[in-house]
């Protein structure tokens, strides 16, 4: 994650304001591609997806979307909404899987 956003002008982590896994980012901050690979996907997202919008009313400083929480000692990153918007997604619970094809 931290990858991702060293990528992103001005970006910093915002655990102090924010809480822990969360980033910030001037909002006028060009975002490149990003993708994220699964097993033998690369997938990519739309730049804007990335930017949830400013912390406060009338700030010029964005939160982004990409999240990564601690839980029961293990990481875990939160794709979210944002993520999901881009990708037509399957979710398969019988067999406990989850799908993703590039939307177009």
């Amino acid at each position: 994650m931290k990858a991702i956003y060293a990528r992103i002008k001005g970006a910093e982590e915002a655990t102090a304001t924010l809480g822990a896994g969360f980033f910030t980012f001037p909002c006028a901050s060009r975002i490149p591609p990003i993708s994220i690979t699964f097993g033998d996907s690369e997938l990519f997202m739309e730049p804007e997806t990335v930017k949830f919008g400013p912390i406060n009313v009338g700030s010029n400083t964005c939160m982004g979307t990409i999240t990564y929480v601690e839980t029961f000692g293990n990481g875990a990153w939160i794709l979210g909404d944002s993520w999901m918007s881009n990708f037509y997604t399957i979710f398969d619970y019988d067999n406990k899987q989850v799908g993703f094809a590039q939307a177009t």
